[in-house]
């Protein structure tokens, strides 16, 4: 199953915050943190071989926020 890349996620973001306001931006890790929480949600799809469509969408969902990758995205 064919994942998201980095600016599809950057951007589907940015378009939640024109769209209902908050904070714009990255947290400490600037791109290379949205990009290692894609890593971990990449390599729990190779190894775990995970394939169910809802349980990649969780991973994106807790990967991002536990990874504080945004300013506004937890």
């Amino acid at each position: 199953m064919p994942l998201l890349d980095l600016d599809q996620v950057i951007a589907v973001h940015d378009e939640i915050i024109e769209r209902l306001g908050g904070i714009v931006g990255f947290a400490n890790g600037g791109r290379g943190g949205v990009e290692g929480a894609l890593k971990r949600i990449e390599m729990h799809q190779l190894y775990g071989h995970m394939v169910d469509v809802f349980s990649i969408a969780a991973l994106y969902a807790a990967a991002l926020a536990r990874g504080h990758v945004f300013n506004d995205g937890n």
